[in-house]
Formats: C-alpha cells, structure tokens, sequence
C-alpha cells in the first residue's frame, strides 16, 4: 500500500477510470447511484474497509478457482455494499459486474475484474472526512436500535451514526443472533440487511413481525435491491420501511426517526389499553359483586344463573330479593347496548328496584314496573338508553307465579322430564323499561301481568336476547329451540335439571357463539314436597349438631340406603359440622340451614351458616400441597372429599354454602378405590 504522508493521491473517479474503464461500461454514470455523504467516516471505518476488500479479493479469487458461483456472488455483494460508505463508489459498481459474470459462468471476466480491484486496491488512497460534521446538526433520536448486517464495515457505519444521534444500538452479525437479541433486548426498531448467510432478512421480518414475542420490533429492511418487486416483497414479509445501500445519513436518520416515533405512538396506545383494560378487569369485578351469580338454595326451592359478558362488564343484570312475606322477586333484564355505559346503567337499575321493594307496601308488579321506569326516566333522560326486563315474583309455599313482561320474551317453563310445558306463560305485557316519553303517561297496566302456578318439579327459565341471537360460524341462529335442545340434552345425559351453566356450555360446544352480546339464563326450580327428606335450622353447637347427623342419617336409612353408607354419610356430616362450630367463629346464637332432597343418583345435601369465609380450593389440591392448610383450616376435610367428590361451596349473603352430591352405594366406590390404590 501507499505511502500514507504522501500528499498527492489520485482522485477516486480518475483512479478507476484508469482500472475500470475498459472493463465497465457507463462507470461514471452508475458510480454516482452508490454514492453516500461522508460524515461519520473515520479511521476505524476505513481499516475495516481495507481488511474486507483484502477477504474479499481471497474469496473471489477461491471462488474463481472452484467455479463457485454462490462464493464470488456472495464476496461481490460485500464489495457492492462497501464502496459508497468510504467515499469509492466505483467500487459498489464493480461488486455488481462481478455477480453478473458469476451468473453467466464469465470465469474469465471475473479474473478481469479481480486483477483491476486488486491493482485499483495498490494505488486507492481514501478522501479526507471534515472534522466537522453535518450529523451533529441532525435531529437527536431516543430509542434502541439493533442493526442486523453480515459486513463489519456497514455495522460499524450505522453504529457510529447512530449514537451519534443518540440512539442506543445493539449489534448483530447474522439471522439467528438478530432473532435472539430481538427477544432478549426488545428493541423499537431493527435495520435488517437483507442479503446475510443463514437466515435472510425477509426470514428475519416475518418472524419478527408473526411472533408475538417478537413483534413489539419495527423492521426497517435494509437492500441493495431496489425493484418494485423487491420493495413489495418486504412489506408483504411485514416491514415497516425499507432502505436502499449505500446510505444517506440524513435519509436513513429520517425513517429511523418515523419508526421510532410511530412505535411510541404504539407503545402510548398499548399502555392506554392496558389501563383501560384493568379498569374494565375491575369494574367488572365490582359488577359481579353488586350481581352475585352463587346459587340459591331455600326450602322449597333452587335459583341458578349463568352469566356471560361480552366485555369485562356488561348490560345484563339480574337480581333477587327475599320478601318479608316470604315470597321471592327476581328479575332479569338487558340494558340496550353492552359496554361501559350499559353497565353503568345497570348499577342505576339495581339502586332503583332496591329503593321501590322498601319504599312500597306489597306493590302489584305493575306498579313496580311503572314507578321504576318514573325514576329511571328522572336520571336518564335519552330514550334510547332503555331496558327489557322480565319481573318475576315466586311464593314458594303455593308454587304461585306472576310475571311482568318489560319488552322481554317470557320464560321457558320445562318439566322434570326436560320437555317444554307450552302456553303456561302468556306472551304479554308493556314496551321496554325507559323508553316511554314520560309525557305519555305510564307504562305499565295491571293486564300485563300474568299469574300461573308453577308445577311440582318444574323449571322455569328467564334469558336475555343475546342467547337465543347467538349464532354458529354458519349464520344458524339459537332461538328459544337452542335452549330447550340443550336443556333436554343436560337432563338426558345425567346432569341437573336446573343448571343454567351446563346449557350454555352444551351451546358454545355447539359452534354457537355466545360472546357476540351479553349471555344470562336463569333458572328457578320447585322442589316437590316428596323429594324433602329433611329441611330447616339447628343452633350452631356440637350437640345440634351431632343430633342433625343422627337425624339426616336415620332419613337416608329409611331410604333403604345399605349401613356403611349411611355411615360414611354421618361421618361426613359430623366432620362438616366439626369444622362449622370449632372454625367458623359464628355469632352467638347462630343457626345452620339445612336441606337433604332425594335426587337420581342418590340425594343432594346443602348445608349453610353465617361463619367466617371459607376457601375450599385446598380441598382439591393435593394431600401433599394442602397438609398446613388441613391444619389451618379444620380437621377431617381429606376425608370429606373422600366420601364425596362432587361438591360445591361458595359464599352468599354473608354466608357459606356448601352442597353435596352424594350417590346411594357410595360405600361400595369407597371400596373400589381403596382397592385400586392397594394394587397400584
């Protein structure tokens, strides 16, 4: 090489006419399409350069002896991607002859073309950079940056000119590295060469933009091509912007900065939604306690609801109230649209019919109706916020019904069978809660109720709109048919009667979409007198409840159940009331609810008390995992769960509420179990 304190150099346009001109045509013209500003060229940037075109030139020449298309193509991309960035943009040119005669098997012009570059290379002295440069007049950028380039000198180029701006910048030579530090260091923004060994640029894209993990990563591809159809190509692999080499600062630092600024556009937008998102998580949850879906479980009587909101929060409400008569009010309704403000409707609803049950003595349901679309229509004003309600009032003591009917389709009466008992309710009664003007008057007339009596063993059901409009992926549409189908098919393969959330479980298995619009069924059974073994209080103390034990037991005996599993029972009933007097810590006084009814398999048994709150998921975590919470929380639950797997407990009205499915013969699985785990 040269003499570096030689003064006088040929300049780079002379010196490769002398070595290029009679090899490549239109060299002055082309040369120029390479050109780059020269700003961040430095010392270190121009030994890289030296030591790439000397492996360079040692590749082609390799390449050259092995008739290796691929190696000289892949050491010419290297030279073309190079002479822009140290001011010899003829170099760039040459790099793009040497891939055309690769391609063309030209082994004697690649020779040509080596002994020029090589000669070009003896004499090349680089310009001289200005102290000052133009970068530190450029736009400051704040983010991180990976750049994913095969070739040192062009990582080295985009890494100075990009602290220089202020940016952070992580390195990667290849692929795979770029895949990896994108998931280790999320950066905003990757410039991605799309010509490197291994995985390509385009493969590098499409991964980042498809992975979730990934794609927080705006892809800038960075090419020496630039057809349309290679431009096409990069956005159809997801890239947000393209570049073409050799580089101008000012350009490249201009759809940096666009990226940069449109990924904290997107990141401001994700965290809004995040907020928004929790707020709704926890409306929701304050929704769900102000609509409280446990059962209910009364003398004569079961009330389940399933309820499915579109959104965190929704427009469906549903409610009941015990009397001081001992009748039941229950209600469901659906507030016109779903979302925030269907919610926050809902809550105004709830307030109100509170408000009118105490404030009332013994009011007609119409009246109800009527008084509470008079205050409704006070605060809310719009009538296009309304609501379809079905009002329902229950006496358990006759199995009389009466219903009310505001602009909601009436119930569903099923027998113990699961067949739909038709006509039983009347379709009548008023327009929509809320959307009467209030100049034209009331609402409500005593001709819209309807007054049945509910059968022994029936079920009526109450839904909302956004059940029987719930369609498949083919556009079938549930209807009340839907429901009823399901219905049957829980009672047919073994499930409960009542069990609202068994139905819709048995409809979204059946292709039916059931998030498109608020979902609610509610469920109110009768139970016959005939299926009560035993019902009603004992004063929580452990000689109450050692005589209820006795007491259940004695029920299930004359039941013709065998001795050991009346045993097994009792136990089960002692341990539970064990717990109930000894960890409960109940108020002095406190009484236990009661209730053991026969069912298909066996009997269900539902015991309540006002006691402290229980959590029962240890009871279905492993011995192992739940030792100290045995400990902590009472004696002899490992064997309750023995005796009776199918349980339920929640907490209601300040109480807890356990019930067990108990089956006849259950000594006998008892017996089975114990000998399957002696042979295992």
């Amino acid at each position: 090489m040269n003499d570096p304190e030689r003064s006088i150099y040929p300049p780079s346009a002379e010196l490769a006419r002398k070595w290029f001109s009679g090899l490549v045509e239109d060299l002055e013209r082309r040369a120029p399409e390479f050109a780059t500003d020269m700003d961040v060229l430095d010392t270190e940037l121009l030994h890289l350069f030296h030591e790439q075109i000397d492996l360079s030139v040692q590749e082609i020449e390799e390449g050259i002896r092995e008739r290796n298309e691929q190696k000289v193509r892949g050491a010419a991309h290297n030279v073309q991607g190079m002479g822009g960035v140290v001011g010899a943009p003829e170099i760039s040119v040459l790099g793009e002859e040497f891939s055309a005669a690769a391609i063309h098997q030209q082994w004697a012009r690649c020779g040509d073309l080596l002994n020029a570059l090589q000669g070009w290379r003896t004499e090349w002295v680089p310009p001289q950079s200005e102290e000052s440069s133009h970068v530190d007049s450029m736009p400051a950028v704040e983010g991180r940056i990976l750049v994913v380039d095969d070739e040192l000198p062009n990582r080295r180029y985009l890494h100075k000119i990009l602290t220089d701006c202020g940016a952070e910048v992580i390195l990667a030579e290849n692929g795979e590295q770029a895949l990896e530090k994108i998931a280790q260091h999320q950066p905003d923004v990757a410039l991605v060469d799309v010509m490197m060994p291994g995985i390509s640029g385009y493969e590098v894209c499409e991964q980042v933009t498809s992975r979730p993990e990934l794609n927080q990563t705006s892809v800038i591809m960075v090419t020496a091509k630039s057809t349309v159809e290679d431009i096409e190509h990069a956005f159809l692999k997801g890239a947000f912007d393209y570049i073409r080499k050799p580089f101008q600062s000012r350009e490249l630092m201009a759809r940096v900065r666009n990226a940069l600024l449109l990924k904290q556009n997107t990141d401001e937008i994700k965290s809004w939604n995040r907020r928004v998102s929790r707020d709704l998580e926890m409306a929701g949850t304050v929704q769900s306690q102000l609509f409280d879906p446990n059962p209910v479980f009364a003398s004569s009587y079961d009330l389940r609801v399933s309820y499915r909101p579109s959104q965190h929060i929704g427009g469906d409400m549903f409610d009941l109230h015990r009397l001081s008569d001992g009748r039941l009010f229950v209600y469901v309704a659906d507030v016109a649209g779903h979302g925030v403000g269907s919610a926050l409707i809902t809550t105004l609803i709830k307030g109100l019919i509170s408000e009118i049950l105490s404030a009332l003595a013994n009011p007609a349901l119409f009246e109800i109706g009527n008084e509470l679309h008079r205050r409704y229509r006070l605060c809310v004003l719009d009538p296009e916020l309304y609501a379809t309600m079905i009002l329902v009032r229950f006496d358990p003591k006759t199995g009389n019904v009466e219903t009310l009917s505001c602009g909601h389709p009436p119930p569903l009466v099923i027998d113990q069978e699961g067949r739909e008992i038709k006509g039983l309710v009347e379709e009548k009664g008023g327009m929509p809660m809320g959307m009467m003007p209030s100049e034209f008057g009331l609402p409500y007339l005593a001709e819209d109720e309807v007054h049945v009596n509910l059968p022994e063993s029936s079920t009526m059901y109450l839904y909302t709109d956004g059940l029987v409009e719930a369609k498949t992926k083919q556009g079938k549409e549930c209807g009340e048919k839907g429901i009823l189908d399901n219905i049957y098919e829980n009672i047919r393969s073994g499930k409960a009667l009542g069990d609202p959330e068994g139905v819709l479980d048995g409809l979204a298995q059946g292709d039916y979409n059931l998030t498109a619009d608020d979902c609610t069924l509610m469920s109110l059974q009768r139970i016959p007198d005939s299926e009560i073994l035993a019902c009603g209080e004992k004063e929580i103390t452990l000689e109450e409840m050692e005589a209820l034990s006795i007491e259940l037991t004695n029920r299930l005996a004359e039941q013709a159940w065998d001795e050991e599993s009346v045993l097994m029972v009792r136990l089960l009933i002692t341990e539970h009331c064990a717990n109930v007097v000894t960890h409960g810590r109940c108020p002095s006084g406190s009484r236990l609810f009661y209730r053991l009814t026969l069912s298909e398999k066996g009997c269900t048994l539902v015991v309540s008390d006002p006691g402290i709150v229980w959590d029962p998921d240890y009871w279905r975590k492993e011995k192992s995992q739940s030792e100290k919470k045995f400990a902590e929380s009472g004696r002899g639950l490992g064997m309750i769960m023995k005796i009776c797997p199918e349980q339920e407990h929640f907490r209601r009205d300040k109480n807890n509420h356990s019930v067990y499915f108990l089956e006849k013969n259950l000594a006998r699985r008892l017996h089975a179990e114990l000998e399957a785990e002696g042979t295992s």
